[in-house]
Parts: structure tokens; C-alpha cells; sequence
């Protein structure tokens, strides 16, 4: 009917108008709004994890959708025109449909009314969306800046801080090193302080030991000089007591006395000249008397007797200090720095030079009894250089008593204890010689004890007669040594050394003794003899050629010949004239250069 047709077409208008303010609504709201459409593709980079920008996705990486944007076009100015022009056309279709087709309208307008009202409220559902994650991003940026900012201003500080601390520490090791170098600049003086100062006291010590020596020297020369006067003093006033006595007693009884004088003398020269007579008898083989106990002349033997006394008085002195025992360190350490002192004396001037002055410095220190012990301790080790040194290298006879005269001419003493040892230890040195006499010693050891035999480590049996020859051939060689040497005020100089050759000669026999004392002596002293005496010596060289050598050669004995053609080797040659090989001793060692 027409009225229902008019309420169809009524409801029609309706729906269009509430369409129509739909459209409007989503219209206005399109025109900044964004819709994402998925894709079909799934993508599993993690780009958008690293955004903090991005849209917060729900769900795992794994299997999520892709959203692409898509944009909605946003109403023009001319919409409301186009709303206008709609609605006349909407009306012009439900005039010319009429009834039948106002029902199809109205149920596409419904349709268009709910599908409208659901995308507005997708829309606004993803506007709310949008604005929380963009509040979100927004807070996540100031979060960001703020975080920035404050690790900025912990930069800021952190390098502020390490550039105090790095200038600290400069001036920390500015301070240090200035310290230091003004501590090495310290230490450089106080070193270079204590170089001088030890120059300065050993330049000190070496003119306090000099001026020490000086001052020795001078009181010992002042000490025998005042021993000379009193001795020519009391020399004088003997004299003079026993003039006054001799005149007092010739005023006596003048007569008496004259005659009992000259026959004391007179029976005193018939005994010296029998005594002479039956030395020379016995030397020269005539002997038909007695043989003597001892082959020497009465001058050695007075000599030697002098010299033994002395050594006991010494041996007294340092008798009670050699056996104390609260000196036996004292005494331990005085001759160890002996022993080293002679055992590095060297055939060089430097050397001998320098233990000469090593040795005096020792003496100058020393008082008595230490003095004394000090001086047989030093000429025993001498000797006993000559069992080890001396007789296997001859030529350090000439080092050894280069230094042992050096020490005797400044203390006298010692050239008196070093020669009465040299005699105590060996008859050939004094000269004598014991004639064997069978019965006239109880035992054989008796013998062997007065020549100078020494017994074994053991001392169940003496030495052989080839060791003890050799043993006194090194002690020959160093006393014709000490002899020789030729340096002013040697108080056992050349002339000690015509005595010893003259008394060997006129007062001992021809043997292998007598023969190897004789050898050693010629072959170190013979050219020093020759240089004083010339045509004196020569003149006793030929008596050894014509008288001694063949009366040795006559003994026929196997053990003189290798001696006896050992002298007559050196008188044919005349090897006295040229100096033995030692003597001329170098400055210094030049077998240590190295060129």
C-alpha cells in the first residue's frame, strides 16, 4: 500500500542519514590514521628488537607477521558536497524503485551502518595503540637522553679525575726523580770523598811506614855507632888498666915476670906449631901420628864457636815465649805472614825490592822477645828453601840472599843468627870436616850426628850419604850466594868468602864431601872472587888445579868423579868470568807481558 511504502521509504532515509554520519565520522578520523595490513611473508630479522622506536610487536620473532601500512585518504573540502550529492542520488533510487526495492535498500544501508561502526572501532582501537607505543618510544628516548646525558657527565668526571690523577702523578715522578738524582749526585761525592780519603790515608800510611823505616834504620845505625864508641872506650880503658897494671907489675918484679912470659910463649907457639903441623900432615896425606877429631883452622872453629854462642843466647831470649801458650796464636799468625813473605820472593829486582821492604815493616813493629823469634824464623825458612828451592833451581840461591843481605845490613843481627844456623846445620859452611876414626865414636850414629845427618820421618835410620850431599849442596849454594853479594856495608861480604876458601883449602882433606862444598861455592861466588881478587884468586884456582884436584882423583873413589870433573871443567873453561846464570836479575817478570 502507499502508507507502507512510505514507512519503508521513512526507514530508508533514516539509515541513509546514519550512514552518511558514519562516513563522516570515519572520514575525519582517516585523515591521520594508519591501517597495517598483514602480508603473507613472516620475517625473522631482528632490526626491529634493536629499534626501541619500533611498535611493540606480541609474540615471538619466530613465525611474525608483517604488517605493511597502508593509507587512508583523508576527506577533501568538496566531501560534504559529494555526502550531498549522494544522498540526492539515494533519493532519486528509491523514487524510481518504488516499494519493491526499498526493502534491498535498507538492508544495505544496515550493512553499511554496522560495518562502518566496527571500523571505527578498529580504528580507534589502533589510534590507542599507536598513541601508547608512542608514548611508549617517547619515554624511551628521554630514558635514552637522560641515560646519555648521565653517562656523558661520568665521562666528563672519570676524565677530569684521571687528568688530576695524571698530573699527580707527574709531579709525583718529577719529585721521585729529582730525589733520586740528587741522591745518586750524594752518593757520586761520598764515593768519590772516600776514594780521596783513602788515597790520602794510603799516602799517609806509605810516608808513615818510609819515615817508621827511616827512623829504624837511623836508631839501629845510631845503636851500633854508640856500640862502637863504648866498645873502643872500654877498649880504651882496658888498655889503659892493664898498661898500668903491666908497668905496676914490671916495677915489681920486671925480671920474673919477663921470663915466665917468655916461655908461656914460647910453649904456646911449639904447641900451635905442633897442632899446625899435624893438621897439615893429616890434609896433606903424611899424617903418621894421630889423626885430629876435626879438620879445620883454629880461626873457624874460634868463629864458629862465637857464633853458636850467640845462637843459644837468641834461643834463651824466645826460650819462654815459644812455649806460652797464650802466644801460640800470636806466634801461628807471625809465621804464616813469614813464610808467604820468603815464599814469594822472585828472581826480580821489583820482587826483592818489595819483600825486603814487606819483611822490614814486619821487624820495625815488633818489640823483643817477638823481634828475635821473628828473625830465626825468617832465616830458618830460608833454609829450608834451600832443601826445596835452592837445590833444584840453583839460580834462586841469587833472589833468596838478595833479600837476606837487604835485611842484614839494616839489622845486624840477623847475618850473625843466619850464618851460625848456616854452620849449626853444615860443617862444610864453617869449613870442617870429622875424620872417621873406627873405635873413636861409640856408634856410627855418633858420626853422622857431628856431620850433620839427619834422620828419616821415622827416625829409625839416618839419611843416605846421596841425600845428605845433596841436601848441603843447596845450603852451599845460598851461603856462597849470601857471600857474593855486592852491596856496601855486607857485614859478610867478599872477604868472608877468601876466609872460607882459603881455610877449606889449607885445612881440610880432599873427599866428596869437602869436593861438592867446594864445586857449589866456585860456581856461584868464583865470578864475584875473581872480579875483587883477579890475579889473587887465579893464583888460588891453580892450587886447586895442581894440588886438590889430584889428590880427589887419587881416592879413586866413583862418587868424587862427576865433582872432581865438574871443578876441572870450570877452571879449564875459567867460567869464572862470566857471571852464573841468576845473578843479573831483570827489573821485572817479562814473562807476564803479553805482547
Amino acid at each position: 500500500t502507499a502508507s507502507t511504502r512510505g514507512a519503508r521509504g521513512a526507514r530508508a532515509r533514516a539509515n541513509d542519514d546514519e550512514a552518511r554520519e558514519l562516513n563522516r565520522e570515519i572520514a575525519r578520523m582517516s585523515r591521520t590514521l594508519t591501517f597495517d595490513d598483514a602480508v603473507a611473508s613472516t620475517s625473522t630479522s631482528s632490526s626491529d628488537d634493536e629499534d626501541v622506536c619500533a611498535p611493540v610487536v606480541i609474540g615471538g620473532a619466530r613465525g611474525r607477521r608483517t604488517w605493511r601500512a597502508r593509507r587512508v585518504r583523508a576527506p577533501e573540502a568538496s566531501d560534504e558536497d559529494e555526502d550531498d550529492d549522494e544522498d540526492a542520488r539515494a533519493k532519486a533510487r528509491a523514487k524510481a524503485d518504488g516499494d519493491g526495492s526499498s526493502d534491498d535498500g535498507s538492508v544495505d544501508t544496515v550493512a553499511n551502518a554496522i560495518g562502518s561502526r566496527t571500523i571505527i572501532a578498529v580504528g580507534r582501537a589502533r589510534q590507542d595503540a599507536f598513541e601508547r607505543a608512542r608514548a611508549r618510544r617517547e619515554r624511551a628516548r628521554a630514558t635514552a637522553a637522560k641515560r646519555i646525558a648521565s653517562l656523558e657527565l661520568e665521562l666528563a668526571v672519570a676524565r677530569e679525575m684521571e687528568t688530576r690523577e695524571l698530573a699527580m702523578n707527574l709531579e709525583t715522578v718529577k719529585s721521585i726523580g729529582a730525589r733520586l738524582r740528587a741522591a745518586d749526585e750524594a752518593l757520586f761525592d761520598d764515593a768519590r770523598r772516600a776514594r780521596e780519603a783513602r788515597a790520602a790515608a794510603a799516602q799517609l800510611a806509605r810516608e808513615e811506614t818510609d819515615a817508621l823505616v827511616m827512623r829504624a834504620v837511623a836508631a839501629d845505625a845510631e845503636a851500633k855507632e854508640a856500640a862502637e864508641r863504648a866498645r873502643v872506650e872500654e877498649e880504651k880503658r882496658r888498655q889503659e888498666a892493664e898498661e898500668a897494671a903491666r908497668k905496676k907489675a914490671e916495677e915489681d918484679a920486671e925480671a920474673a915476670k919477663k921470663r915466665a912470659e917468655e916461655e908461656a910463649k914460647e910453649k904456646a907457639r911449639e904447641e900451635e906449631a905442633k897442632r899446625k903441623q899435624a893438621a897439615s900432615d893429616y890434609v896433606s896425606g903424611k899424617a903418621t901420628g894421630e889423626i885430629p877429631r876435626v879438620a879445620a883452622a883454629a880461626e873457624a872453629l874460634e868463629q864458629e864457636t862465637n857464633l853458636a854462642k850467640t845462637l843459644v843466647e837468641a834461643r834463651a831470649m824466645v826460650a819462654e815465649y815459644q812455649s806460652h801458650p797464650t802466644a801460640k796464636l800470636e806466634r801461628r799468625k807471625l809465621t804464616n805472614t813469614i813464610v808467604v813473605h820468603v815464599q814469594q820472593i822472585a828472581a826480580t829486582k821489583e820482587q826483592i825490592n818489595k819483600k825486603s821492604r814487606d819483611i822490614m815493616m814486619l821487624l820495625v813493629q815488633l818489640q823483643e822477645p817477638q823481634k828475635t823469634f821473628a828473625l830465626m824464623s825468617i832465616a830458618k825458612k830460608m833454609l829450608s828453601q834451600c832443601d826445596v828451592q835452592v837445590a833444584k833451581l840453583n839460580r834462586y840461591a841469587f833472589a833468596l840472599a838478595e833479600v837476606a843481605v837487604s835485611i842484614a845490613i839494616d839489622v845486624p843481627r840477623f847475618g850473625v843468627l843466619l850464618v851460625a844456623l848456616i854452620h849449626e846445620v853444615c860443617v862444610n859452611a864453617v869449613p870442617k870436616y870429622y875424620p872417621f876414626v873406627p873405635g873413636r865414636y861409640a856408634t856410627d850414629d855418633e858420626y853422622y850426628s857431628l856431620m850433620g845427618y839427619v834422620k828419616n820421618d821415622e827416625g829409625t835410620a839416618f839419611e843416605t850419604t846421596d841425600s845428605y850431599v845433596d841436601r848441603m849442596t843447596g845450603i852451599m849454594l845460598f851461603y856462597a850466594a849470601f857471600l857474593q853479594v855486592d852491596a856496601p856495608n855486607h857485614p859478610h861480604g867478599v872477604d868472608a868468602a877468601w876466609r872460607w876458601l882459603a881455610r877449606l883449602l889449607n885445612r881440610c882433606p880432599p873427599n866428596r864431601h869437602t869436593a861438592v862444598a867446594l864445586d857449589s861455592f866456585l860456581k856461584i861466588a868464583g865470578f864475584r872472587m875473581y872480579a875483587a881478587y883477579r890475579g889473587q884468586f887465579v893464583k888460588v884456582l891453580e892450587l886447586i888445579h895442581r894440588e886438590f884436584l889430584p889428590k880427589l882423583d887419587a881416592k879413586n873413589d866413583p862418587d868424587i868423579r862427576p865433582v872432581s870433573s865438574r871443578i876441572a871443567t870450570y877452571l879449564q873453561e875459567s867460567l869464572y868470568t862470566k857471571s852464573p846464570e841468576g845473578r843479573d836479575m831483570p827489573n821485572t817478570d817479562t814473562s807476564s807481558h803479553t805482547f
